[in-house]
């Protein structure tokens, strides 16, 4: 292969799912489910259902076929796969470890106006004090942690899914109500000093989940509960039982256990009686305590706001026992609330009026005389609009570049740079946000870098964003024996290649055989990584068609910047 000026090596000619009827007096299991008789309420001792041998929790046991019943109903319908794969997809990976960070990561930057949403938020006001400006979901995680982030990120799915049709008003408050009753019970955790602040945020926004759910999905039920309780005056939990054969908190942590929400989420769901909580020590039981509270002052303030104070003191006073929230500290922890839920709700409310549920939960206190603006708001403003920025997304389905390919591959530049400046993070994390940095941008339909292992003796793909990205990491590995391919000889000779057509008859011959058995790609780039002219890896990104890489040669300058700030990383690990 002849060289070219540049150290870039070209090939010769390659180159360069409803039910209709009337539902009154008939159960779900009068459809053809069989009818479980449910029995009493088990006495809350503070302490959780023990979970019987296998696993199996006394709801799933129980409910499992009524939950699997409606959830094949609430399947018809067409977003709930999206809501529901999303979440589960999001609580598969939010595990610690910077692996974790890697998949996390590259989860969410699949959807970019998501990912757009993530990085106005955590650039808000409530956050930015906290990091400074952020440009990539990777450093988001480094800098705030995967819980923070996971959190973040499924309040804004619920919004985007659950906000957004013709009978949704009422919707729209049940779902600003449990984003702000899980904001709520972060700081109502804090104050209590209780580390899970995440734990508080998931079960507090998760506490009326099944309600939400049924509310949306089976409004005919939802109509004959509301007749039930209305118009014969029957306890909700008993309403409930009639019409769906289990209580909505059932229905909920049921679903929270599908979607892949961790066991002390969904037992934090469990509802705890604050006039006999139980033992206080328990932190679970403190959680439960906590998501209840958030929710009840959530509703109280949404449907009064903030005109009845002598609500507010009886609400206070059941929860003395269990919280013991003075006036004082209730008024602290709702102003941090309320910041926080601005940021997270404002897509809710731009371009339209709030509903006055939604007016009354975002109210500010009046300012008074020596509480002047707080700068900190200001600049997290500034913050977040140049977050947002007007940024366009690459066309990931068609594998195409995004119009501002140079400004988003110049932000991640400038950020690696200010997080080796200033040692903020390891290889791992600086290699997170290159690869998401280069696929935000040029969207690439898989980019990854691949690193000699410990042993010396294989290169094995180690981090990388994509489609089915998981699966293809862990095929894409070679030996590190030199063999005359085109991926030893960028190894060698430290030199990028551009393959233009891998179906060219010149480059099948140089293509080995693991790679020809990978998912095909039409054309990809190699970067080399070396350090003192020893070879410790590449960076891979393809394309799913021939000639699909039509690079300016601003872009190609900051792909390679980009793999330099890499090699930095390498090298200030020494």
């Amino acid at each position: 292969m002849p060289l070219r000026p540049g150290g870039k090596i070209f090939c010769s000619g390659t180159l360069t799912w409803k039910m209709n009827g009337n539902i009154a007096d008939k159960r779900i299991s009068d459809r053809g489910r069989p009818d479980p008789s449910p029995g009493p309420a088990p006495a809350d001792t503070g302490e959780f259902p023990a979970a019987p041998e296998g696993g199996s929790s006394p709801l799933e046991t129980s409910h499992g076929g009524t939950v699997e019943f409606l959830l094949r109903r609430m399947q018809h319908q067409s977003d709930l796969p999206v809501l529901a794969e999303s979440i589960r997809t999001l609580n598969q990976v939010a595990d610690a470890g910077d692996q974790d960070l890697g998949r996390l990561a590259g989860v969410l930057v699949r959807d970019f106006a998501l990912t757009s949403k993530i990085l106005k938020v955590v650039n808000s006001a409530f956050y930015s004090r906290f990091s400074g400006h952020i440009g990539s979901v990777s450093r988001a995680i480094v800098v705030l942690g995967i819980n923070t982030v996971r959190s973040i990120a499924t309040s804004l799915i619920l919004f985007e899914h659950l906000h957004d049709r013709a009978r949704a008003e009422r919707l729209k408050d049940e779902i600003a109500g449990a984003v702000f009753a899980a904001t709520l019970a972060r700081q109502v955790a804090a104050e209590a000093g209780l580390d899970d602040g995440e734990g508080a945020f998931l079960c507090g926004m998760l506490h009326n989940l099944g309600r939400l759910l049924v509310t949306y999905y089976l409004p005919e039920e939802t109509a004959e509960i509301e007749r039930l309780t209305g118009q014969e005056q029957m306890a909700a939990p008993v309403a409930e039982q009639r019409v769906l054969g289990l209580t909505l908190e059932q229905v909920g942590i049921e679903v929270a256990r599908a979607w892949n929400f961790p066991a002390d989420v969904t037992m934090g769901m469990v509802r705890a009686d604050p006039d006999a909580p139980g033992d206080l020590t328990n932190p679970y039981l403190k959680i439960r305590l906590i998501a209840g509270f958030a929710n009840e002052a959530a509703s109280l303030i949404g449907e009064s706001g903030e005109g009845d104070a002598g609500a507010r003191r009886r609400l206070l006073k059941r929860y003395r026992m269990g919280l013991a929230i003075s006036d004082k500290s209730f008024e602290r922890v709702l102003g941090a609330a309320r910041r926080e839920f601005m940021e997270l709700s404002s897509d809710l409310v731009r371009h339209r009026s709030p509903s006055p549920f939604l007016g009354n939960l975002l109210h500010q206190e009046p300012e008074t005389g020596d509480a002047p603006a707080d700068p900190e708001m200001e600049a997290g403003r500034v913050l977040e609009t140049a977050a947002d920025g007007g940024l366009q997304p690459a066309d990931l389905a068609m594998a195409r570049p995004s119009p501002d390919a140079e400004r988003i591959l110049t932000e991640g530049l400038q950020e690696l740079s200010s997080m080796l400046a200033e040692g903020a993070g390891n290889v791992s994390q600086v290699l997170n946000v290159t690869l998401e940095t280069i696929y935000r941008a040029m969207g690439f339909q898989r980019v990854l870098v691949c690193l000699r292992d410990r042993s010396g003796r294989e290169y094995v793909a180690r981090l990388g964003f994509g489609r089915e990205i998981d699966a293809y990491l862990e095929r894409f590995r070679f030996p590190a024996a030199y063999s005359a391919d085109v991926f030893h000889v960028v190894l060698k000779n430290g030199v990028d290649l551009h393959i233009t057509d891998t179906g060219a008859a010149n480059i099948r011959d140089r293509l080995p055989d693991w790679y020809r058995r990978l998912p095909a790609a039409g054309s990809f780039l190699l970067f080399p990584l070396q350090v003192r002219q020893r070879p410790l890896g590449l960076i891979y990104a393809d394309h799913p068609r021939p000639d699909g890489l039509s690079l300016s040669e601003e872009q190609l300058n900051l792909l390679k910047a980009l793999r330099n700030q890499v090699l930095l990383g390498f090298r200030a690990r020494g």
